[in-house]
């Protein structure tokens, strides 16, 4: 269980002294002041922080997301010390608060302090043939009663030795002490297991070569701030919380109190490192080890926690104590170690392999070739891009993961996003699918209107209902939106006939009937799986003509590529499959078992059944590679990105 702080959300990571766009706020109070020094030790690696602060009234502070406190600072090697001089007026100087040297490390030995008025000065002893590198790291502000605020700038000294190791996360074992007992379900305290976990994962991540510091190592109070900050000033690469969530069980009836169970990974969408596929990644893998249900990822960047660390974050609550079945489970250490396995391993693949980019670089275009992925939309049209502007539907951690999956607009470069205090505005709040872009309109599936065809604006101003009828699998051509319109006639009779409309005079006719799905449009003809003909691949010209069967073969997906069709062929376990549509040439392309599929005429993409992951090989069925081991779901291709598991990937 998590404690929420909130606050407004500040997206800084470390910061130079001089920041000339930053204002500086004209107040009397916000007078420079030494208020505190901290120390963090970790294996190879110490830091000896000094805060320097300024404080205003809420009313002198308008803009505190963008104002900056820069410390004034100097350094010098003097008789084998290292010695900082820090300006501004120190809080334990003149009998105000007695200073407390905390630093006593293995790498900085002893620190003492000598202060004025406005100066302090540190003489810190640094063991033999260290490193160390003096550099300010902003520290997220803080509110120390109900009128004023306070920002600071830690003037940090980073020690390392022979020993510093390569890469640092930061665990965070959520809770502890006697006052924080985090939740108590079935009389379980989660601080200590909280804390088991996180001593595991901390051994596990030993072995692979990963260093660690933990933010607390016994059963002690510690607040939220120190945790961050702990991160911050040693620079580790990555911060992981590791929690057990829980529910108001009396809020709820007995009977829902029994669905609240299971796995979910929380990140923040608003930090410059979302590490939203670390999130995925660790949440498939509590959920495959243990056994849970799987809650989608959460968006949570409201949490100190996730917010007030300038790397990625992520917050694992693995199990729900208040529910029976997860209380039983977890009780048993075999399954916290298990926990702690896929947690380090989840960590280290995504240290260890190229991490996903959630959209382009700055200055890098995006690159969009109608002709070659004009017919691969079938995959859900999830995104699509109006030169502009990326339009695409977000869903915490799958588009069929349970949760309402509403339209967000972004431009390539990541930039442009509607930010709420908590969350990212969404361009569109219907739950969406099928995603369609003609003159100037985009055309989608409502979800939250019975899969009924609506239109919007691309200034998301004006929305229209296309269609009074149940639609999936939105394709167009030119003129024409091709769907398949679903009706349940009786409760055991349901109609899913292929239909084209002019979106230009709303003329709509029937050009196929039979069971429907995975439709895509190439060369003026329609191609679907009937699934009246136990899902076998079928087309029909989109203006006149009999549909015909092209293979004898089930598919479980397809798409169309270059007069190609490529399927998982489902009488081959999925094994991946082409078919020549001028020729009937029938080619087994590959011996991978795969789900979704799209192509690009260079590469195909494809999820991997019985393993995990989005892969490409070329359509020769050479040159495998894997993209991401996230488990998979819909692919859906925006230029030189693709769109899979709430991710933009660069292929």
């Amino acid at each position: 269980m998590i404690r929420v702080l909130v606050v407004a959300i500040v997206l800084v990571m470390v910061v130079v002294v001089v920041v000339l766009a930053v204002p500086r706020l004209a107040s009397a109070a916000g007078k420079q002041q030494i208020t505190r020094t901290v120390f963090f030790a970790a294996e190879g690696r110490e830091v000896f922080g000094i805060a320097v602060t300024e404080t205003f009234n809420n009313n002198a502070a308008p803009d505190i997301n963008k104002y900056l406190v820069q410390p004034v600072y100097y350094e010098r090697w003097q008789n084998g010390e290292l010695i900082i001089t820090v300006d501004g007026e120190p809080l334990f100087a003149g009998g105000k608060v007695p200073w407390q040297n905390n630093a006593n490390g293995k790498l900085i030995v002893g620190a003492a302090a000598e202060t004025s008025l406005n100066q302090a000065v540190f003489t810190l002893k640094l063991t033999k043939g260290s490193k160390y590198e003096v550099l300010p790291i902003k520290r997220r502000y803080s509110f120390p009663d109900d009128k004023t605020v306070m920002l600071q700038t830690f003037v940090a000294v980073r020690v390392t030795d022979a020993s510093n190791p390569k890469r640092l996360v930061a665990i965070d074992p959520g809770h502890g002490g006697p006052d924080d007992l985090g939740t108590t379900g079935n009389n379980i305290y989660e601080k200590d297991v909280n804390l088991d976990i996180a001593g595991m994962t901390r051994d596990y991540l030993k072995k692979a070569q990963t260093g660690v510091y933990l933010t607390r190592e016994a059963d002690i109070d510690l607040d939220l701030g120190p945790r961050a900050e702990a991160a911050n000033l040693l620079g580790a690469d990555l911060f992981v919380s590791i929690h057990n969530n829980a529910f108001d069980a009396k809020a709820l009836s007995e009977k829902a109190a029994k669905m609240y169970k299971g796995t979910t990974v929380l990140y923040n969408s608003m930090a410059i490192k979302p590490a939203k596929d670390l999130a995925i990644a660790m949440n498939d893998n509590l959920v495959d080890a243990l056994r849970t249900h799987e809650y989608p990822v959460q968006d949570r960047p409201g949490l100190s926690v996730l917010n007030s660390t300038w790397m990625p974050a992520v917050l694992a609550e693995v199990t729900m104590f208040p529910n029976n079945g997860d209380a039983k489970m977890i009780s048993d250490r075999v399954n916290r170690q298990k926990s702690a396995a896929v947690i380090a391993k989840s960590i280290v693949d995504y240290l260890e392999q190229p991490q996903l980019q959630n959209f382009l670089p700055i200055g890098e275009k995006l690159i969009i070739n109608h002709d070659s992925v004009a017919s691969n939309s079938a995959n859900h049209n999830l995104a699509l891009f109006d030169g502009e502007w990326i339009y695409y539907v977000e869903a915490a951690g799958d588009t069929y993961g349970g949760s309402d999956s509403r339209i967000y607009s972004v431009r390539p470069d990541g930039s442009g996003q509607i930010k709420g205090d908590t969350f990212i505005e969404p361009f569109c709040k219907d739950s969406a699918a099928g995603l369609c872009l003609y003159n100037n309109f985009i055309y989608y599936e409502n979800w939250s209107d019975n899969q009924k065809i609506y239109r919007i604006t691309l200034d998301g101003k004006k929305k229209d209902l296309v269609a009074d009828v149940p639609a999936r699998w939105l394709q167009i051509s030119g003129d024409w939106l091709v769907y398949a319109k679903s009706e349940l006639r009786t409760r055991s009779k349901q109609d899913n006939n292929l239909f084209k409309r002019n979106l230009i005079s709303g003329a709509e006719s029937q050009i196929a009937s039979g069971g429907v799905e995975n439709i895509c449009v190439d060369d003026g003809y329609v191609y679907y799986l009937n699934w009246s003909d136990n899902y076998r691949i079928y087309r029909v010209a989109l203006f006149g003509g009999q549909p015909e069967r092209l293979s004898d073969n089930s598919a479980a997906f397809f798409v169309v590529s270059n007069g190609l069709v490529y399927f998982a062929n489902y009488d081959d376990d999925n094994r991946i499959y082409s078919l020549d549509v001028d020729t009937g040439a029938l080619v087994k392309v590959s011996s991978e078992r795969c789900g979704y599929l799209s192509a690009d005429g260079e590469y195909l993409y494809y999820s991997k059944i019985g393993d995990r992951g989005l892969w490409k090989m070329k359509p020769d069925g050479t040159g495998n590679r894997l993209l991401t081991s996230i488990f998979g779901g819909p692919i859906t291709q925006v230029g030189n990105l693709l769109y899979y598991r709430s991710l933009f990937i660069k292929k």
